[in-house]
């Protein structure tokens, strides 16, 4: 048996939420017509995201390593003991989402400003 929900968030959080509401209806009313009707229940009951929160997902699903890069430098951020330390560590993280903010409005055309804010909060 497929996965209906399963594919239906992996469809709806990767494409632009612009068409989000439209094609959720639209796979809700599949899983009915196949017979599914709890599975149509959760989908139509499923969140369009915000612009910056399709942004960073976008971000998420296209490289696996932006995680564990953030997860490794708030670690070392919680462990560090000396002030230079912190310092040091608050310039990269500083670094880090700078650049992960430009790879996650890459290919977008001239994302606003707020969305840019948004994405680097």
């Amino acid at each position: 048996m497929k996965d209906l929900l399963g594919e239906a968030q992996a469809e709806l959080y990767e494409a632009d939420p612009d068409g989000f509401t439209a094609r959720r209806n639209e796979l809700a009313a599949s899983a009915r017509e196949a017979g599914q009707p709890s599975e149509a229940k959760q989908i139509a009951a499923l969140r369009k995201p915000t612009r910056s929160a399709w942004v960073v997902n976008r971000l998420v699903r296209s490289d696996p390593e932006v995680r564990s890069r953030l997860d490794a430098l708030a670690a070392d951020l919680r462990e560090a003991a000396d002030l230079a330390r912190i310092r040091e560590l608050t310039t990269a993280r500083s670094r880090l989402v700078d650049e992960l903010t430009r790879q996650a409005l890459a290919g977008l055309p001239a994302p606003p400003a707020a969305l840019r804010e948004e994405v680097t909060a």
